[in-house]
C-alpha cells in the first residue's frame, strides 16, 4: 500500500520542503524487487504489490525520486525477459505507470525506452497470449497496459527515438494484425487511439505506416479482417487532416508507377487496384481524399484511355455513394466538387466509346442514391439513347432497365423512358434487345401498381406495352421474335406457379389491352398465334421430324422424299428466326434427336384445347428435355415453341372473358365526391374490360373456334341473357364458329333452337347474322347444304336430334324472312339480309325454296330502287368520296348486303352443274356496279357509289375463288383491275388488301397479282408498301419453281394490262415515260440478281406474240416490251447485275396472248422499233435512279404528269376513316394476309354489319 506522512500546520517555513517530501507517496517495498534465487511466486507477489501501489499513485502526489531505483530494476533483462508471462505482464504495467508518473520526463534512456516500447508491443501482441486471448489469466494486465498507453499518451515518446519509424511501423502492423472479430470494442478503441497519437506526434509519417493503413481498405482485407478495417477507418477519420497530403502523394506515386510499367496487364491491374482503393476510402473516410479528387479530375483529361476510363468509373462510384451517418460528407460530393462533377458529366461525350459505356453504366447508382442530380443527367441520358455507337445506346438502355421501381417512377423523367421505347425500333439488334428487355422489366415491376389504379404508375409506365407492340410494324425480320420474347417474359408472363389463379393471368391481359391503341391491339392478337390455321408450318415440321426418324427413314417411306420435305420445312421455319442460318442448324439437330416424348409435349403446347396449367407444364418439360439432350439448341427451340403455342390466349382464358363480358356496369350512386370518383373509375374499368373481353372472344371465334369447344355449355347459357345484347351477340358468334368447326360439339335443345329463331327474326342485324349461321349449321348437321353428309339427302336435316328440331325451325324462319323482306323497314331489312347471306351459304338447298322470292325482291325493291331523297342529299352534300361504316344508313347497307346475298348463293352452288346458269346474271349485275357504282342510273351520290363499287369488286373476287366462276372473268378482268386506281382511297386500299389476302392464301389464281402493281401511282405510301411487302415476303418463302409460277410470270400479264390502260398512249415521249413508273414499281418489288434475266426474257418474249383481242393493243404491247427491256437494262446497270440468256422456257398466258401468224410477221415485228428514238436515247444515256422498295417517291414529278380518269388523284387520297392498315408481315407464314380470309370466309364472323366489304 502507499503511505504518506501528515503535515503539521505549525511547521516553520524553513522545514517546508522537507515536509512536502515526507507527504508525497512512496512505495512500501523494502529492498530490491528482484534478488537472485527468488522463486517465481515470490517475485510475482512483489511485482504485483509494486504494480498495485503504482496504479494508485497520482502524478502530482508521488515522490518520483523514490521510484528511480525501481525504474532501473524494471528495465533489467531479469524482469523484462523473465520466463513467466505473469511476471512480464505485471512488469509491463509497472513500466507504463512509471511513464505516467514521471511524465513528461521519462526516467529512461533512449535505448531503454526503445526496449520498453518493444516490450509493450510484444506483451500486447504475442501470439499465444496478450490481447489475443480474452480468457487468458493475464488479460486484465494486458488491457490495463493498453488503456494506460491510450490515456497517458506515453506512446508518443516513440516519435523522439532514433528508430521511431521502424518502431512506429511495428506498432501499426502489430495492432492491425492483432485485430479480431471477437475482440472487445474497448480494445479496438484504445488501439485506434494509440495509433492516432503516433500519427499526430510523428514528424514525418513512415510510408510503411500509410501502406498498412490503406491496405485495410481493400475489399479482400475488409472481408478477411473487418476489425482491422474498423481500426484503420477510426485512425484515418481522426487523422484525416494530417493524412490528406500523404494519401494524395501515395496515390500519385502508385498511379505514376503503374503507368510506367511495360506489361499492359500488370499496368492495368495496378491502376485498377489503386482506383478501387480510392472508392473504398471514399465510402468510409471521404475527407481523406481532399487532394485526391483533383487528381482524378486531371485523369479525366488524360490522353491514356484506360486511365480516363478508370477515373470516370471511380468518380461515378464516388458521386453515387449512398449517404450514411458514418460518412455524411459523401452525400454532397457533387456539390462540394462542382468542377469535378461538371468534368465527369463532360466525359459522356468522350471520344472513346468504351468510356462512354462506362459513364452510362455509372449513372444508375447516382439516380438511385442522389435523385437531386437527375436534372443534370436527364438531357445527357436522352442524348446517349441516340448515340452513334450502338454499345453506348445498349448500355444506357440496360442501365435504365436495371433501375428499381421507386427510382424509375420518381427519379427518371418520362421523356427518357419514351426515348428508351424508341430504341426498341433501333437498327441494331443489340440495342433492340436491350431496350425491349429494359421497358419490359419496368412494366413488370409497375404492373401491380397499375392494377391498383395508381395514377403515377399509370402515367409513367402503362404506355409501355403499346410501344413494344408497335415495334412489330418496323419491318425488321427479327423483331417479331424479340417482341414475342419481351411480351412473354415481362408484359404477359406465363404463370410460374401452376397453382396460380388462371383468372389473374387473363385479367392482366385485359389490363394491358386497356392502354392499347387499335394498332397495338392488332399486333398483340397477331402474337397470340391464333391467326394461323392448324396444321401450321410448325406442326408439319414435327410431322416431318417423326418421318425423318433421326435420319433413319422407315422402309415404307421414300427416303429422298422425306429428306427433301424435311429440308424444305427447316428452310421455311428458319425464315422466322433472327438468325436463319443458326436456326437451320439447330432445327436439323433437333430432328436428329428424334425424341418422341418431346414431340408429344410440343404437340400438347400447340393444341388449342390444352388448358393453361397443362400447357405450362408441357412447355417446361419439353424445354428441360431439350436442354438435357443438347443445350446449344435451347434458344432456338424456345422461339420455336413460342411461335406455335398459345401464350397470350388459352382455353383457360375463356371463362374469365365470359365472366367479364357478363359483368353488369356498376350503378352510379349518390354519395361523397370520393365515392363518386371511385365508382367512375370502376365504371371505366368495367366497361373497358367488357369491350376488351368482347374483342378477344370475337377474335377467338374467328380464328380458333377449337379453343371454345370446351365452353359450349357456358356459351349456350349466356344466350338467354336478354339484358346483355353484347354478350348474346358474342356468344352466338362463338357458338356458330364452334359449330362450323365441328357441328357435333354444339348440341342444342328445343328451347335453345327457339331462342335462335327469335334472334333471327327479332334480333339486331349482327345477332340475326350469327343466329342464322348457327341455326343453319345445327339444322344440317354441319354438312354444308345437307349434301355432303354420308347417307343424307339434299335439303334434309342432320342425323342428330338437335338437327331434326332445328331443321323444322329453319324452314319456318326462311319462309318468314322471304315473306317480310320486301315490306320490312330498312333497319329490319338489313337484319334479314344478314340472315339470308348466312342461310344461303350454310343451308343452300333448304334456302333454295325461297331463292326466287328473295332474288326478285333484291332486284326490284332494293338494288334497282334509288336511295331516299333525304339520304341521297345528305351524302351528296358531303365533300368526301367515302362513307364511314358508322355513317352508312340502312338503305345503303341493304344494297351492299344484297350483292353479298347474291354472291353467297352463287358460291354455294359453285361446284354444281347449275353454277354457270346461276352466275351469269349475277356477274352482269356485278360488272355494272363495278363500272358505274350502281345497278342502273339511279343518280346515286358519289360516296355511296364508292361503297357499291368496292362491294361489287369484292364479290367478284369471292366468286373468282371458284374455278367454275373464275372462267367467267375474261375481258372484264381489266375493269376489276382498274379498281386498284379508284378515286377513293378506301376503295383502293380495301380491294387491294382483299386481293392480296386471297393471293396469300392461294384462294384465287395468281393471274390476279398483276393488277396489284397498278398501285404504283397511288398517292399513299401505305398501299404501295402493302404490295411490296407481300411480294418480298412471299419471294423469301417460296421455292424457285413456286416463285416463278406465283410471282414472276405476272410480268407479261402486267405488260398486257398496261397496254389496255386508258391512259396508255404512244403519241409522245412523255406519255410513254409515265408508264416507266409501273415497271420500276414491279422491279422494286420482285427483281433480284437471280431473276433479272428472267424478266428480260419475258419482256422479250412478249414481242413475239400478239394480243388476243386487237392489233392496236398488240402494238401497245410491243412498245411496252421495248420499254421494259430498256428499264431492266438500266436497273441492272445501276445495281451491277448481269443479264444473261435465260436457260428455261416460260409459256405465256394463252387467255391474253395469241401466237403470230408466221415467222415473217414475227421477224418484221422484232425488227421494227415501237418507241420514239429520242425516248430510247434518253433511257440509254440518262441515268434513271432506281426507286425505293417502299415506292415512297415518284421517278418523275407528278406535276409533269397529266391526271387522267384512272389514276388515283388527290381527291381520293384518304378518307377520314382509313380502316385498312398494311400490317402483313415479312414472311409468308407470319403474315396476317395468309390466314385471315380462311376464317372470314368460312366463318363469316365479322363483327361489322358491313363485314364482307372489310
Amino acid at each position: 500500500m502507499v503511505t504518506a506522512t501528515s503535515t503539521v500546520s505549525s511547521a516553520s517555513s524553513s522545514s517546508a520542503p522537507a515536509t512536502r517530501r515526507q507527504a508525497l507517496a512512496r512505495l512500501t517495498l523494502k529492498g530490491k524487487l528482484y534478488q537472485k534465487g527468488t522463486s517465481t511466486d515470490a517475485l510475482l507477489k512483489r511485482v504485483r504489490q509494486v504494480r498495485t501501489e503504482l496504479s494508485e499513485m497520482d502524478q502530482d502526489a508521488v515522490d518520483v525520486n523514490s521510484l528511480k531505483d525501481i525504474c532501473k530494476e524494471l528495465v533489467t533483462p531479469a524482469l523484462m525477459l523473465h520466463k513467466d508471462k505473469a511476471v512480464k505482464a505485471n512488469v509491463a504495467c509497472c513500466l507504463a505507470d512509471m511513464l505516467r508518473l514521471f511524465a513528461p520526463n521519462a526516467p529512461f534512456t533512449p535505448s531503454e525506452l526503445r526496449d520498453i516500447f518493444q516490450f509493450f508491443l510484444h506483451q500486447l501482441t504475442m501470439s499465444q497470449g496478450g490481447l489475443s486471448k480474452p480468457n487468458g489469466p493475464q488479460y486484465a494486465e494486458y488491457f490495463y497496459l493498453l488503456e494506460n498507453l491510450s490515456n497517458v499518451k506515453s506512446v508518443v515518446l516513440i516519435c523522439d527515438l532514433a528508430n521511431a519509424d521502424e518502431l512506429m511501423t511495428d506498432y501499426f502492423k502489430g495492432f492491425l494484425d492483432l485485430a479480431r472479430p471477437d475482440m472487445s470494442k474497448n480494445v479496438e478503441i484504445c488501439m485506434a487511439d494509440v495509433l492516432v497519437q503516433l500519427i499526430d506526434e510523428c514528424v514525418t509519417l513512415p510510408s510503411e505506416v500509410l501502406d498498412l493503413l490503406l491496405a485495410n481498405f481493400t475489399p479482400k482485407a475488409i472481408k478477411h479482417n473487418p476489425s482491422a478495417h474498423r481500426i484503420a477507418v477510426e485512425v484515418c477519420s481522426n487523422t484525416k487532416d494530417r493524412l490528406q497530403k500523404n494519401v494524395a502523394q501515395y496515390f500519385n506515386e502508385v498511379i505514376l508507377s503503374a503507368t510506367s510499367e511495360d506489361d499492359q496487364d500488370e499496368r492495368l491491374g495496378s491502376l485498377q487496384t489503386a482506383h478501387s482503393l480510392i472508392v473504398q476510402i471514399n465510402r468510409v473516410v471521404p475527407s481523406l481524399l481532399l487532394n485526391v479528387i483533383p487528381q482524378l479530375e486531371e485523369e479525366l483529361r488524360a490522353e491514356d484511355v484506360q486511365l480516363r476510363v478508370l477515373a470516370t468509373k471511380v468518380l461515378g462510384q464516388m458521386f453515387a455513394e449512398k449517404p450514411s451517418s458514418a460518412a455524411a460528407e459523401t452525400s454532397d460530393l457533387a456539390r462540394r466538387y462542382a468542377g469535378t462533377w461538371r468534368a465527369w458529366l463532360g466525359r459522356s461525350n468522350d471520344k472513346s466509346s468504351s468510356l462512354r459505356v462506362v459513364w452510362a453504366e455509372s449513372t444508375k447508382a447516382i439516380l438511385v442514391h442522389h435523385p437531386e442530380l437527375r436534372h443534370d443527367l436527364t438531357p445527357i441520358l436522352e442524348a446517349k439513347l441516340l448515340e452513334p455507337d450502338e454499345r453506348v445506346r445498349a448500355a444506357t438502355a440496360k442501365m435504365l432497365g436495371s433501375l428499381d421501381y421507386e427510382t424509375a417512377l420518381h427519379h427518371v423523367e418520362k421523356s427518357v423512358l419514351l426515348k428508351l421505347a424508341d430504341r426498341c425500333k433501333d437498327k441494331k439488334m443489340l440495342v433492340r434487345k436491350e431496350s425491349l428487355e429494359a421497358v419490359g422489366k419496368l412494366f413488370d415491376m409497375a404492373y401491380s401498381e397499375i392494377d391498383n389504379n395508381d395514377a403515377a404508375a399509370i402515367q409513367q409506365f402503362a404506355w409501355i406495352p403499346q410501344e413494344v407492340l408497335k415495334c412489330l410494324y418496323t419491318g425488321n425480320s427479327d423483331m417479331q421474335v424479340l417482341v414475342a420474347a419481351a411480351v412473354e417474359k415481362y408484359i404477359l408472363p406465363m404463370p410460374t406457379n401452376l397453382d396460380e389463379d388462371e383468372a389473374a393471368w387473363t385479367s392482366r391481359l385485359l389490363l394491358v389491352m386497356k392502354y392499347l391503341e387499335p394498332e397495338a391491339t392488332k399486333g398483340l392478337l397477331r402474337l397470340s398465334n391464333l391467326i394461323y390455321s392448324r396444321p401450321s408450318l410448325y406442326d408439319t415440321f414435327l410431322e416431318c421430324c417423326e418421318q425423318y426418324n433421326g435420319g433413319d427413314v422407315a422402309p415404307n417411306l421414300d427416303s429422298n422424299v422425306v429428306k427433301t420435305k424435311m429440308a424444305d420445312r427447316i428452310r421455311r421455319c428458319a425464315t422466322m428466326f433472327a438468325d436463319p442460318e443458326r436456326a437451320k442448324t439447330d432445327l436439323h439437330a433437333f430432328a436428329k434427336l428424334n425424341d418422341a416424348r418431346i414431340y408429344r409435349l410440343i404437340r400438347t403446347c400447340f393444341d388449342p384445347q390444352t388448358d393453361l396449367k397443362t400447357a405450362v407444364k408441357s412447355r417446361n418439360d419439353a424445354l428441360r428435355r431439350v436442354e438435357n439432350a443438347n443445350a446449344s439448341i435451347l434458344d432456338t427451340l424456345t422461339v420455336f415453341l413460342r411461335g406455335g403455342s398459345y401464350f397470350i390466349l388459352n382455353r383457360s382464358s375463356v371463362p374469365t372473358l365470359i365472366r367479364k363480358l357478363s359483368a353488369a356496369s356498376p350503378r352510379s350512386k349518390t354519395g361523397s365526391s370520393q365515392s363518386q370518383s371511385q365508382e367512375g373509375s370502376e365504371l371505366s374499368d368495367t366497361e373497358t374490360h367488357r369491350a376488351s373481353s368482347n374483342e378477344l372472344l370475337e377474335f377467338i371465334a374467328k380464328r380458333c373456334p377449337a379453343m371454345l369447344a370446351m365452353h359450349v355449355p357456358e356459351l349456350c347459357k349466356a344466350l338467354f341473357d336478354e339484358s346483355n345484347a353484347m354478350l348474346t351477340q358474342t356468344c352466338l358468334q362463338a357458338l356458330a364458329s364452334v359449330a362450323q368447326w365441328n357441328a357435333a360439339k354444339v348440341q342444342l335443345d328445343k328451347k335453345a333452337v327457339e331462342r335462335l329463331a327469335k334472334l333471327v327474326l327479332k334480333g339486331t342485324p349482327l345477332q340475326a347474322k350469327f343466329a342464322s349461321k348457327l341455326l343453319a349449321i345445327v339444322a344440317t348437321g354441319g354438312a354444308r347444304g345437307g349434301r355432303k353428309a354420308v347417307g343424307q339427302k339434299a335439303g334434309t336435316p342432320g342425323t342428330s336430334v338437335s338437327s331434326s328440331v332445328a331443321f323444322g325451325v329453319l324452314e319456318e324462319v326462311l319462309d318468314s324472312l322471304a315473306k317480310h323482306l320486301a315490306t320490312a323497314k330498312a333497319e329490319r331489312q338489313v337484319a334479314i339480309l344478314n340472315s339470308l347471306a348466312q342461310l344461303f351459304k350454310h343451308a343452300p338447298d333448304a334456302s333454295e325454296n325461297v331463292s326466287n322470292t328473295v332474288v326478285r325482291t333484291i332486284l326490284s325493291d332494293i338494288l334497282l330502287k334509288p336511295l331516299p331523297a333525304s339520304k341521297a342529299k345528305a351524302y351528296a352534300n358531303g365533300s368526301e368520296d367515302w362513307i364511314e361504316d358508322a355513317a352508312v344508313d340502312h338503305e345503303l347497307q341493304a344494297k351492299l348486303l344484297s350483292l353479298q346475298v347474291l354472291t353467297r348463293r352463287c358460291e354455294a352452288f359453285g361446284e354444281t352443274d347449275s353454277a354457270g346458269e346461276m352466275a351469269k346474271p349475277v356477274f352482269r349485275l356485278l360488272w355494272a356496279v363495278v363500272g358505274a357504282g350502281e345497278a342502273k342510273a339511279l343518280n346515286t351520290p358519289a360516296p355511296a357509289k364508292s361503297r357499291m363499287r368496292l362491294q361489287a369488286a369484292v364479290c367478284v373476287l369471292k366468286l373468282a375463288r371458284h374455278p367454275s366462276y373464275d372462267a367467267f372473268i375474261g375481258r372484264e378482268y381489266l375493269d376489276l383491275a382498274f379498281t386498284i386506281q379508284d378515286e377513293s382511297f378506301n376503295v383502293r386500299s380495301r380491294i387491294l388488301y382483299k386481293l392480296l389476302t386471297y393471293l396469300q392464301a392461294r384462294r384465287i389464281d395468281s393471274r390476279f397479282l398483276a393488277m396489284s402493281f397498278l398501285a404504283a401511282y397511288d398517292p399513299e405510301d401505305e398501299n404501295r408498301n402493302m404490295v411490296v411487302r407481300y411480294c418480298q415476303s412471299n419471294a423469301r418463302g417460296l421455292q424457285p419453281e413456286q416463285r416463278l409460277k406465283q410471282l414472276d410470270v405476272s410480268f407479261p400479264r402486267l405488260l398486257h394490262l398496261l397496254a389496255h390502260h386508258p391512259d396508255f398512249s404512244r403519241d409522245t415521249r412523255e406519255d410513254l415515260m409515265q408508264f416507266i413508273r409501273y415497271l420500276d414499281f414491279f422491279l422494286d418489288a420482285l427483281a433480284t440478281p437471280s431473276n433479272v434475266s428472267l424478266f428480260f426474257y419475258l419482256a422479250t418474249r412478249v414481242k413475239g406474240v400478239r394480243d388476243a383481242e386487237s392489233q392496236g393493243a398488240s402494238e401497245n404491247i410491243y412498245a411496252l416490251s421495248e420499254l421494259a427491256q430498256l428499264v431492266i437494262k438500266k436497273r441492272a446497270a445501276e445495281k451491277g447485275w448481269s443479264i444473261e440468256s435465260y436457260p428455261g422456257k416460260v409459256t405465256l398466258p394463252g387467255d391474253i396472248f395469241k401466237p403470230l401468224p408466221s415467222r415473217e410477221v414475227q421477224r418484221e415485228i422484232y425488227d421494227r422499233s415501237y418507241l420514239p428514238a429520242d425516248l430510247v436515247r434518253v433511257l440509254s444515256e440518262v441515268k434513271v435512279k432506281a426507286g425505293k422498295a417502299s415506292g415512297a417517291g415518284p421517278k418523275w414529278s407528278m406535276a409533269n404528269i397529266s391526271t387522267k380518269k384512272r389514276k388515283a388523284t388527290a381527291k381520293g387520297k384518304k378518307g377520314k376513316g382509313k380502316k385498312r392498315k398494311s400490317s402483313d408481315d415479312e414472311d409468308g407464314q407470319s403474315s396476317e394476309l395468309s390466314e385471315q380470309e380462311e376464317q372470314e370466309e368460312d366463318g363469316g364472323d365479322e363483327s361489322s354489319e358491313l363485314s364482307e366489304e372489310e
